[in-house]
């Protein structure tokens, strides 16, 4: 058998030799022949673009439960990305926000298109070959569940894919209003709440049937997402409808969630109330509505609404801090950043206040005193969000998993050069570049980003392949990754050096995290 590494060398240099002429990447799926394109950044990695899983949602189709795509016969160019689906700019005014930190112009970031007809996915495969059976990881994106979408360029799969010689698959899925609300005509068989994680089951199940014909191998599937992305793992975890369609999980920032999630009877209300904003409190009225006018709609009457999975008693039968306490069968790599919460926060001391009086009375005053020593109060709600939402629920997921499985915690702490001076630090989102091997040419790039980079894109490659992110190291220098252990918990510390550290602030966090996570 040639060694992953070589292969990948003798592909580039076959493609780079051949040129123009290199003949497109072909596959054949349910007997239609699709044809692909060579990555322009990796010329061994083969690129499948806009793959439709499941039939638009469009008309009476919309709130309801995903359906598998019609079969195509003959050929499908896969070279062009779908639209992403149904938002406005939320999104790219995220990255608006943080390029302007690091001086990049506002006119970089700049919208796709957005339909309703979005469930679509995209592969990168080092081997588009039936016989390579190569681990596979899904990444679900992030924006809250009601915005981003699945080719953004923190995504693109080039990269991760040549290094770690492992098939990408991103995933686009319906959000906000069209994804995670419900009414009290829709039924729960059609997912009444649920319908966006439904469609990320449904690219699950065409993974499962349909990836061996790109060169991965599904017994070997790794679901994986950041922020929202993440939260959405867990919902899968907490799904039985998803069991046996990955073998093992990533979950990136995503354990926000678990402090509470909008009930079924709520999403029912909203509904309702959408639909009266509509001119009529019928379902009829939210499915013949525009895709604008109820996206409009949505937003006047239900700015705050928090969209991700619900308990519906069906699709997920329990909450996600109930699944886990119940334990987790499954091998898990999960962690946070150092500095979560500080792009959302400012410096009015109202702000630690109003986030002191939310939480829940019994765990108040410690948390009062432990972050009274912060410097600002911008950084005591930084510190303060990000443990609350980000860092302490990284632990209980980890310590979830059971003892015929691992966990692998992170502790993600790396300062772009002038990040912090700029009053960014860790940021939300901040090691995804690492991971996928994608920095912007805005993001200030040093002599310690690349190497951290690389060294973080052969850990999740070794997870993704193995369940254990030590083994297919490249590098025999660095650490070993240890296993969360609650007796004696570790993290590995990815920032200007990679090493294990002690779980920060554990003794906390296992004091107050039965009041967080109820």
């Amino acid at each position: 058998m040639i060694h992953p590494v070589l292969r990948t060398v003798l592909l580039f240099v076959l493609v780079s030799l051949s040129g123009a002429s290199q003949a497109a990447p072909q596959v054949t799926v349910q007997g239609t022949r699709i044809d692909g394109i060579w990555s322009t950044t990796q010329p061994s990695v083969a690129e499948f673009r806009g793959l439709p899983y499941a039939i638009p949602p469009l008309g009476a189709r919309r709130f309801k439960a995903p359906m598998p795509p019609l079969r195509e016969p003959g050929t499908r160019r896969a070279d062009t990305f779908a639209a992403g689906c149904f938002q406005d700019d939320y999104n790219t005014r995220w990255y608006r926000q943080v390029g302007a930190y690091f001086g990049a112009a506002a006119n970089q970031f700049v919208d796709p298109p957005f339909s309703e007809d979005c469930l679509y996915l995209n592969v990168w495969t080092p081997h588009p070959d039936p016989t390579a059976r190569l681990p596979v990881l899904v990444w679900f994106h992030g924006g809250s569940n009601k915005a981003g979408w699945s080719f953004e360029p923190n995504y693109l799969g080039a990269e991760l894919a040549a290094r770690g010689d492992l098939l990408v698959v991103t995933v686009g899925y319906r959000l906000g209003v069209f994804g995670f609300l419900a009414h009290p005509d829709l039924a729960l068989a059609d997912g009444a709440g649920n319908v966006g994680l439904m469609d990320q089951i449904a690219a699950l199940r065409y993974v499962r049937h349909s990836i061996a014909a790109f060169g991965g191998d599904p017994a070997r599937v790794t679901i994986a997402g950041e922020s929202a992305g993440g939260a959405d793992v867990l919902g899968l975890l907490s799904a039985p409808s998803a069991h046996g369609l990955y073998a093992r999980a990533i979950v990136e920032s995503g354990g926000y969630s678990l402090r509470g999630q909008p009930t079924l009877t709520a999403l029912q209300s909203a509904g309702l109330e959408l639909a009266k904003a509509l001119g009529s409190p019928t379902l009829a009225a939210l499915q013949q509505a525009s895709a604008s006018a109820l996206f409009e709609a949505g937003r006047r009457v239900l700015p705050k609404q928090q969209y991700l999975p619900t308990v519906d008693g069906r699709v997920i039968p329990r909450s996600p801090a109930a699944t886990l306490r119940r334990g987790l069968h499954v091998d898990l790599l999960v962690g946070s950043n150092a500095n979560e919460s500080l792009l959302y926060v400012d410096n009015d001391p109202a702000g630690v206040e109003h986030m002191l009086d939310e939480l829940p009375a019994p765990i108040r005053p410690e948390l009062q005193a432990w972050v009274a020593s912060a410097g600002t109060p911008r950084e005591a709600q930084d510190r303060l969000g990000s443990f609350l939402d980000m860092g302490c629920s990284a632990q209980f997921i980890a310590a979830s998993v059971g003892h015929d499985h691992h966990a692998y915690l992170y502790r993600f702490t790396r300062v772009r050069p002038g990040a912090m001076e700029a009053g960014l630090g860790a940021y939300h989102g901040a090691e995804i570049p690492y991971v996928f091997g994608s920095h912007d040419a805005w993001l200030p790039t040093d002599a310690v980003d690349r190497p951290l980079g690389y060294a973080m894109m052969d850990y999740w490659a070794a997870f993704v392949a193995t369940g254990n992110p030590n083994r297919l190291n490249r590098d025999d220098r660095r650490p070993t990754w240890p296993a969360y252990q609650a007796s004696h918990p570790q993290a590995l510390g990815l920032g200007d050096t990679v090493e294990p550290i002690s779980a920060p602030d554990h003794a906390l966090c296992t004091r107050v995290q039965s009041s967080l996570y109820p």
